[in-house]
């Protein structure tokens, strides 16, 4: 940055010697033009130009500083030093060149170990994980037997606590002879039913005897065969008769002894429902009572097997988390690793180097511009700002090409003045890119830089000594027959030392008075003083 300020200086005194000695120039021509205009007395011709067309632009001039618009900085995070160093300054690079390398030859050593420790930490989580795995499946089963354990304990109470129910309600009801009531009255009716029976079978039995003669007046009237007939009938009518009563008979001795028995097996029924209700009642409680207990084990062992089970589930992995440290730690070496070649993170040419072999990396170690982006950099007064806008057309000179101009567009206007505050001489940071960058141009070269505001091409200008303005227009003044004529014009772009003017009467070649004022003999317009008598 000091280097540039110098050249700026320098270049700006250049300038002002340069502009001294066009003054002092014109100085000597205008008194050599007026001692000239003083021989015009004794009939010497006066100075004149040819009028021509050229080109004409109002511009604002500024000087300014080569600069490239992509600069990047190589830097290092790396302490190990430089072992290499591939290009120098002025080579071209592309992004991925090699610009140098450490030493990294201490990391090597990390990295193995780390390399240990890595695959040791991996055996330790895997033995960890198995033996986790093994605590899940154990639990698990535990939960499975302990949940079957439970249901057929929620089974059992139920059924227990429907047997106590069940012997609650039989000890608060009477007992119940209905049945053998019955049985009682069913036998009693069978009694009576069979004495009815032996009374009509008696009955019959006499009937049959009696009927007797019946047959013998059937069988008068049947012949014999009709009387055999009727015999047996009446014999085996009167069998029937007899067997009838001796059934009834052993019927009625069934049907009492059949009362007898349900007479007493009701009694013994009373007597033994009252012992087993009491005993069963007790014998359902006892039994509910324990279905109870076993049913709260049961669930105890339920939800001390789902917690053995979330436990070895939700168990942290140590040794997980030491491989993921491992592995982040040899990431990081790797990374290391990778950083000791320092590579070109984008295309240009190398303009310095701040790398040292031997020496650690520390600030910036390589700048890489871009040669093939080039704007020049300069500062314009405040009253010239309103003029310029980006993408205005540009000129750029350089004293090291000579006369050879390059196209440029303004590319950047500052916000604010870059000047101090409070300052009396305001100045705005302007930027214009070269359209096509030439290899003669340089990056930190001092130039010249022409913002066009205005500009024609093909018009007539003349100097603006030749213009005479009054309050009749403006006009210039040619000669015909030895007399002096005055020709209207219209002016158009004005620079310091021309003007582009136009109107009927011009032609190309045209003569024109370069003092049609004789300004150039009594003085001149800058107010200098004749150098060549009064």
């Amino acid at each position: 940055m000091g280097n540039a300020n110098k050249k700026k200086r320098k270049f700006r005194i250049i300038i002002a010697a340069s502009i001294a000695l066009v003054i002092i120039g014109t100085v000597l021509i205008m008194s050599l033009i007026r001692a000239s205009s003083n021989s015009l007395s004794t009939n010497v011709t006066a100075q004149t130009i040819n009028l021509e067309r050229t080109d004409i632009s109002q511009t604002v001039s500024v000087s300014g500083v080569v600069e490239s618009a992509n600069v990047t900085n190589i830097y290092s995070t790396q302490t190990f030093p430089i072992m290499e160093i591939y290009v120098a300054v002025g080579d071209s690079v592309r992004v991925g060149d090699l610009l140098a390398e450490l030493d990294m030859s201490r990391l090597y050593n990390d990295i193995a170990q780390a390399e240990i420790n890595l695959r040791s930490a991996i055996a330790s989580a895997e033995e960890e994980i198995r033996t986790n795995e093994n605590t899940v499946v154990n639990a698990r089963t535990s939960l499975e037997s302990s949940q079957i354990a439970l249901t057929r304990q929620q089974h059992n109470t139920s059924n227990a606590e429907q047997d106590l129910r069940d012997a609650e309600t039989g000890i608060s009801e009477d007992f119940d002879s209905f049945t053998f009531d019955n049985a009682i009255e069913d036998a009693s009716v069978n009694l009576d039913r069979r004495n009815a029976d032996r009374r009509r079978a008696e009955q019959d039995y006499n009937d049959a005897v009696i009927g007797g003669d019946n047959n013998a007046i059937a069988a008068a009237a049947i012949v014999l065969n009709d009387a055999q007939i009727a015999y047996d009938i009446a014999v085996r009518t009167y069998e029937t008769a007899v067997q009838a009563r001796t059934n009834a008979r052993n019927a009625v001795a069934d049907a009492e002894r059949l009362y007898d028995r349900a007479i007493a097996e009701r009694d013994r029924a009373i007597e033994s429902n009252a012992d087993n209700r009491g005993s069963s009642l007790e014998s359902a409680q006892r039994a509910y009572q324990d279905s109870l207990t076993q049913l709260d084990s049961s669930r105890n062992s339920v939800r001390s097997a789902q917690n053995s089970l979330d436990q070895a589930e939700s168990r942290p992995e140590s040794q997980g988390t030491s491989v993921e440290l491992q592995e982040l730690n040899l990431e990081r070496l790797y990374s290391q690793l990778e950083e000791g070649k320092i590579f070109a993170s984008a295309a240009g040419v190398i303009t310095d180097i701040g790398a040292i072999v031997g020496a650690s990396p520390g600030g910036v170690l390589f700048v890489i511009e871009d040669t093939e982006n080039l704007y020049v950099s300069a500062r314009i007064r405040e009253h010239n700002v309103s003029s310029v806008y980006i993408g205005q057309d540009a000129r750029i000179t350089t004293e090291a090409t000579g006369i050879n101009t390059f196209d440029a567009v303004l590319s950047f206007i500052s916000p604010r003045a870059v000047s101090a505050a409070g300052s009396t001489s305001v100045e705005f940071e302007v930027q214009a890119s070269l359209i096509n960058p030439d290899t003669m141009i340089k990056i930190g070269m001092n130039a010249f830089l022409d913002i066009i505001i205005e500009e024609k091409p093909n018009v007539f200008v003349v100097p603006n000594s030749l213009i005479v303005t009054n309050e009749r227009g403006n006009f210039v003044y040619t000669t015909e027959n030895g007399e002096r004529q005055e020709i209207a014009v219209s002016t158009g772009i004005r620079t310091m030392a021309s003007t582009e003017i136009s109107g009927n009467g011009l032609f190309i070649g045209m003569e024109l008075l370069v003092d049609p004022e004789g300004l150039l003999s009594s003085g001149n317009e800058f107010g200098f003083p004749p150098m060549f008598g009064g």
